[in-house]
């Protein structure tokens, strides 16, 4: 039964967390400014568990554990970076965690780890049928009401993305093959595949249920790996025969495994020493293989994707994660407003538009109770990002009469030195970028395309739909404030602050595009909290009081450094100014 957690009865005399420890402890505990007071009043408190409500029935059985403790223990295990019993350790031991979810007194307790467990399952499942994203739900609120708390506009914003690895080992194409025919076959009986494959084959499956794939591939040859390749088309076709139609775990994958990497072709008539079956299944040329395919037995979701040249080349396979930051001049804090993981192969330009809508309805959830219509902080009317969101799609919904502003540090594809316009008269003419140079033009009714001739032996053909780009890369780059070509920087920060916690290689701890779309959730959550504590901190009188410390400190020292007293001791004055 969904139950929304109680306001606090408040602290008991006798446990209460503050009057059990020393004075100055308690100071410490009752600060405002400390990080877990600033922790519960700006994010467990705000958590919306109505969110939630869905994975629980309205009026019967037992009511649910708290809803806004179990998210808030979310966020702070990847903030901090804790393992799970590191995190149950700290929310049970640790007095400042423990105020960070709320807890008074030291009788109270976290849920335990079985329906916390349970909780993260449950937004899993219901996301898998329903294709409802609650978290994400829940940090568009959450974000919605800091923002509204702070009085950030989002006037203007930002975005970047990142490739993010999964946390699957790195095969190659034999041992993935065998690893997900091991993972198919693992918890099944061979018996029914008697009579449908030859005794090597059926011993070879059996072993293959007890070895590791590395027992099997690390003393074969180049040669011998090409032959098994063959021999497990041949065992996979029979596997997808023999165990149709059954409940099988891992069938769908194994059928998607055949499709993408094996194919079937008709035997010739010399092929007399081999059976029409056998002899027409091939595996695909390595070629042929999507980024889409699977590259994991453990995660069928992974994508893959090549990026960069040379020693910057770099090789993902994994996820993209996207973020979208507000980095309005006038705001004191900046705040993350979306956020969206994809496989990673997919392109960053297919981020923009979803990114956008998203952000806006964060905004729109801010202000909804600001009657005025136009009100400036709820509207996105500026964006920058880099030339990875340039598309043709894009560059068309940016350039309408009601788009925001896009800065596009750069566009994708080459620069060419022919550009286009139109004369006098409306007509489109061809010239050369630098020197202004206009070029002969006809249209080839033929083949439908514009004809720049350069000169008497060189020219040039083009689409309406190629020229129709020219156009609106001119449009999206002219009349570009100086300014805004420095916006992006800070975005590479704002990457940092999210994702600098991922495992050697870059790893997320988790399998799964959703799991891994949750861990980046989680991270920019805990990265907001931190901007808005790092405020809170530097409007508290405790904080003024250090700074004025500091700067009587440093002209008292400047003023003695004049009088010429530190002459011998310079350095070490200049280090305490």
């Amino acid at each position: 039964m969904f139950k929304k957690t109680q306001p606090t009865q408040g602290e008991d005399l006798f446990k209460s967390i503050s009057h059990q420890v020393s004075g100055r402890k308690s100071k410490i505990l009752e600060d405002p400014a400390s990080w877990h007071n600033v922790f519960y009043d700006q994010v467990t408190r705000q958590i919306d568990e109505d969110v939630f409500s869905v994975l629980y029935h309205k009026g019967n059985g037992r009511p649910n554990a708290s809803i806004r403790k179990m998210v808030a223990m979310m966020i702070l295990k990847e903030g901090n970076g804790w393992s799970d019993q590191q995190l149950f350790e700290q929310c049970r031991f640790n007095l400042t965690v423990m105020r960070a979810l709320g807890i008074q007194n030291l009788d109270e307790d976290v849920p335990v780890e079985s329906t916390w467990y349970r909780f993260r399952k449950e937004i899993l499942e219901y996301y898998e049928a329903a294709q409802d994203d609650l978290m994400k739900r829940c940090f568009q609120r959450l974000t919605a009401e800091q923002i509204m708390m702070h009085g950030i506009s989002g006037a203007k914003v930002r975005m970047d993305s990142k490739l993010i690895n999964s946390n699957i080992a790195n095969h190659n194409r034999i041992e993935l093959i065998l690893e997900v025919v091991r993972s198919f076959v693992k918890p099944l009986d061979l018996t029914p595949l008697k009579g449908k494959l030859d005794k090597e084959a059926l011993e070879f499956l059996q072993s293959l249920k007890e070895k590791t794939v590395a027992n099997i591939t690390y003393a074969l040859s180049n040669a011998q790996q090409g032959k098994l390749l063959v021999s497990l088309g041949h065992m996979i076709q029979q596997l997808l025969t023999v165990y149709r139609g059954k409940e099988v775990d891992q069938y769908d994958l194994l059928e998607r495994l055949w499709t993408e990497q094996y194919t079937t072709e008709t035997a010739g008539e010399d092929d007399d020493d081999q059976s029409g079956s056998e002899s027409g299944i091939q595996p695909r040329d390595p070629s042929e293989l999507s980024a889409t395919s699977i590259q994991s037995a453990h995660d069928s979701e992974a994508g893959f994707r090549k990026k960069g040249q040379d020693k910057t080349r770099k090789t993902v396979k994994g996820y993209h994660g996207n973020i979208i930051e507000t980095c309005t001049p006038e705001n004191e804090i900046n705040l993350i407003v979306d956020v969206d993981v994809r496989e990673a192969n997919v392109s960053e330009c297919e981020f923009l538009l979803p990114g956008l809508e998203a952000s806006e309805e964060v905004f729109g959830q801010a202000y909804a109770s600001d009657t005025t219509a136009d009100n400036p902080k709820r509207h996105i009317e500026h964006v920058t990002t880099d030339g990875g969101y340039d598309s043709y799609e894009n560059r068309i919904a940016l350039t309408q009469n009601d788009a925001p502003h896009w800065n596009l540090s750069n566009v994708r594809g080459r620069k060419s030195v022919i550009t286009f316009g139109h004369d006098e008269q409306g007509q489109l003419i061809a010239y050369h970028t630098e020197t202004g140079e206009q070029y002969k033009m006809t249209f080839s009714s033929k083949c439908k395309k514009h004809i720049v001739h350069i000169n008497d032996k060189f020219k040039r053909y083009y689409t309406e739909t190629q020229i129709e780009q020219v156009f609106l890369r001119q449009q999206l780059l002219a009349d570009r404030p100086p300014e805004d070509r420095s916006i992006r920087a800070n975005v590479e920060a704002s990457i940092h602050q999210v994702f600098h916690r991922l495992g050697k290689n870059e790893k997320v701890r988790y399998r799964g595009r959703y799991q891994s779309h949750c861990y980046v959730l989680y991270r920019a959550m805990w990265t907001n909290f931190r901007r808005i504590q790092k405020k809170t901190a530097e409007n508290s009188p405790v904080f003024d009081f250090w700074g004025l410390w500091r700067s009587v400190r440093a002209q008292v020292l400047n003023w003695f450094d004049g009088q010429g007293m530190f002459n011998d001791h310079k350095i070490y004055a200049q280090r305490l100014a």
